[in-house]
């Protein structure tokens, strides 16, 4: 490796060419970059549950939503002025991009009969034309419609909604960006012009965009926030500005080209890999604060440059291989993940780290012989001294650092008890975000963005006008508007229920399923020929009337709960539906599914690779007990973090996922380099433990302490994000670094004293 290392220094414009060669082809691969915002994409092309949710989009056209509430200031709906913007913004989101079906109030299709007619017309005809009794008999009707209260009206009249139906060719990745600016410029210009009225938006469509937003302001200020405070950090402790250029030159180079290889390879960009380029700088800052290090040391004992170089690379380049291997293999066991997306982002930091791995042994030694490094004396080399000290206190005192940190680590192994497997999908942004505090406002006071779709087979073609069928179906919806989490219930019978009292003088004794199916299929028919172009029956029933849909509405619920609810749902369906088939499905029960599958999955693909890591560990340094010794280097920090958030938060989800892939590969460099320097020093110093902790701290304790301090600066700054999945990723990971530091600092020296003690005995 010295003889790689000098050629590499010789020939050094031959190499920097060939990096040249491989660096451009990068850059021109990231025209084929992009960036996927479909939540399909977060599941496989044959998830059951996937295929379940697209069969209920074709079977009912179903669509995405954008739900506009408006909330009267004075608390009342029914007003000559509030009834009339309603009408107006109805239109007008009829005219927005992509916009397939509008439904409110005013065009809520109402039923009445003359004699054997049926009209069906919208319950707002005429805004401009109302008058008192006919604003008390619209609030009359809207009351008393279950298809209406709790979906588009409150209970109480003073909140109403307008639900906006979106279907998006997902051939543009701006596209739900152009149908939320069209539907805020709307609600910009009705606000202004009726300021007594609030307006909120909430639906699936604004939390798609709610997402993206927040990813790309954390990109443009958080992030690169967090890049200047590690900047100005490695500047400050590397006193050296040409330091700090040289590593900001390895990250980038290691970002654009991992980026640009991974968008050849076809790899896309979406909510749960955005972290890859933090995870990339993660490791590739840790990789050049190591090199770094040593060389400045060996420049303060009086080496020349290339020498200090050479010493440096010498040391380090098996280390920093291993973490790179190590981390790799960590980010690959996310292909385990039940989320594509995971892939993506396991695979591009696996690219990421690889060739910030190669850039550190190739390029970085030669940026550095061609920076002006002066060559510095003893007296600049006191700065590692201190550590010789504290190593040679941790020796003495090693009962009393092992016994308290491994209590720590023993009361907080407690709290994973209290740990679940959970996400609540609007919790993921705070009050500020417009998605969260509409949502909020639209569970207190009329539905949330959490349903459950049902789709209730007879098996043959128009048999949803059997009565038989129809009283099944009504028996389902009576007991599901019984359930406490239930906030309304959308079926078909509604209708039919609707058409059976209209044909028979409006009388609410009629107001119940057809007994016949002739007459079932008759009314039904008439209704839909009445109905106006764009608000057929086809939301309710499928296009050969064998099944028909059940729209459950529901209080914003976590993962589990949800899990919970769907299991209650059909163990009853089950037991009471007779002949009836059916299937379910919906994006919020979808993706409670896919959540806890995946965290599941997530700690079987961690165990494996940490299990992997302490074997190549082991190999690498020649040393079972040194792999075994890794082990619990490596584990313990990650027990205790979980510990921790088991005591503060509770909940493990998607952001404590990625976060646990991005924290191994920094706990694994910390134990390697610790480990190689040991076994360096123990296998050239006659086998003295205490002496070979010295050496070790000496040779790497500062750089672990300068690259930790610094990623817990950066990720504390990352943690101020407005999206859940950035802050808590980034708090799960700043608290993991500073406990493994003292897993590292305290407890692995006497382990390793003890073990090589007992050896040598």
């Amino acid at each position: 490796m010295n003889r790689l290392f000098e050629s590499i220094l010789k020939n050094r414009w031959l190499v920097l060419l060939a990096t040249m060669l491989f660096f451009f082809p990068a850059i021109y691969g990231l025209k084929f970059f992009e960036m996927k915002t479909d939540y399909r994409y977060y599941f496989k092309q044959d998830d059951p549950k996937l295929l379940a949710l697209n069969r209920m989009d074709e079977t009912y056209n179903e669509s995405d939503t954008v739900l506009v509430l408006l909330a009267p200031k004075n608390g009342n709906v029914f007003t000559n002025k509030t009834l009339a913007q309603v009408s107006a913004m109805t239109e007008e989101f009829w005219n927005i991009p992509y916009s397939t079906r509008v439904d409110s109030l005013s065009n809520f299709q109402h039923t009445k009969a003359v004699e054997d007619t049926l009209y069906v017309d919208s319950l707002i005809t005429d805004s401009s034309e109302l008058d008192s009794y006919s604003i008390e008999e619209i609030r009359k009707i809207a009351l008393g419609e279950e298809e209406l209260v709790g979906r588009l009206i409150s209970e109480s009249g003073h909140v109403t909604a307008i639900a906006i139906n979106i279907r998006l060719p997902g051939e543009e990745i701006t596209e739900t960006t152009e149908v939320i600016r069209a539907v805020q410029e709307i609600k910009s210009q009705y606000l202004a012009q009726n300021p007594e009225t609030e307006i909120y938006l909430t639906g699936m469509l604004m939390g798609n965009q709610a997402g993206l937003d927040t990813i790309f302001n954390d990109n443009v200020t958080l992030v690169p926030l967090m890049g200047f405070a590690i900047i100005a950090l490695l500047t400050m402790l590397y006193k050296s500005a040409w330091a700090t250029l040289a590593t900001v030159t390895i990250l980038i180079f290691s970002l654009v080209t991992a980026f640009g290889i991974g968008a050849w390879l076809g790899l896309f960009m979406s909510s749960p890999s955005s972290s890859s380029p933090i995870v990339i700088l993660t490791i590739a800052v840790a990789d050049c604060v190591h090199v770094f290090i040593t060389f400045f040391f060996a420049l303060g004992k009086g080496l020349e440059k290339q020498d200090a170089i050479l010493e440096s690379l010498n040391l380090n380049w098996k280390p920093v291989a291993i973490t790179s291997l190590t981390t790799a293999v960590g980010f690959l066991s996310l292909n385990f993940s039940e989320i594509p997306p995971f892939h993506t982002l396991g695979n591009q930091v696996a690219i990421g780290v690889t060739i910030a791995c190669i850039a550190s042994l190739t390029l970085l030694p030669i940026l550095i012989s061609w920076f002006p490094f002066k060559q510095r004396g003893e007296e600049n080399s006191g700065e590692v001294s201190f550590m010789i000290p504290f190593a040679q206190n941790v020796v003495k005192n090693r009962k009393i650092y092992f016994v308290t940190v491994s209590a720590l680590s023993i009361i907080l192994s407690f709290y994973l008890t209290r740990l679940e497997i959970n996400d609540q999908f609007v919790k993921f942004f705070d009050e500020s975000v417009e998605f969260r505090y509409s949502t909020d406002f639209a569970d207190r006071n009329l539905s949330s963005v959490y349903d459950m779709k049902f789709s209730l087979s007879c098996g043959q073609e128009s048999c949803i006008y059997e009565p038989e069928y129809l009283l099944q179906v009504e028996k389902f919806a009576e007991w599901l508007r019984s359930h406490p989490e239930v906030v309304q219930v959308q079926a078909v019978t509604d209708t039919f229920k609707r058409l059976n009292r209209s044909m028979n003088g409006d009388l609410e004794e009629f107001y119940r399923v057809p007994q016949d199916r002739e007459l079932a299929s008759q009314y039904f028919l008439l209704y839909e020929l009445s109905l106006p172009y764009g608000l057929d029956a086809n939301h309710q029933v499928s296009f050969d009337k064998s099944e028909s849909k059940i729209l459950v509405s529901l209080k914003e619920q976590t993962t589990n709960e949800m899990l919970s609810i769907e299991k209650e749902f059909v163990t009853w369906m089950d037991d009471n539906l007779e002949d009836v088939e059916h299937f379910r499905s919906g994006v919020m029960l979808v993706f409670s599914h896919v959540g806890v599958e995946n965290a599941r999955s997530m700690i079987y693909g961690t165990a494996i690779a940490l299990t992997v890591m302490s074997l190549i560990i082991g190999l690498s340094l020649t040393s079972f007990r040194l792999g075994l010794v890794s082990l619990v280097a490596n584990m313990v920090p990650a027990v205790m973090a979980f510990g921790v958030w088991g005591l503060l938060v509770g909940q493990v989800g998607m952001a404590v996922a990625i976060a646990v892939g991005m924290t191994l590969g920094i706990v694994v460099d910390n134990a390697v380099h610790l480990l190689t320097k040991y076994s360096h020093a123990f296998e050239n110093n006659g086998g003295e433990p205490d002496k070979s902790i010295e050496y070790a701290f000496s040779h790497v304790g500062v750089a672990l302490l300068v690259c930790n301090s610094v990623l817990i600066a950066g990720f504390l700054i990352l943690a101020q994000s407005s999206f859940s999945l950035n802050s808590h990723m980034a708090y799960f990971a700043a608290t993991t670094f500073v406990l493994a530091l003292i897993v590292d600092f305290l407890l692995l020296p006497p382990v390793l004293f003890w073990v090589d003690r007992a050896l040598k005995r």
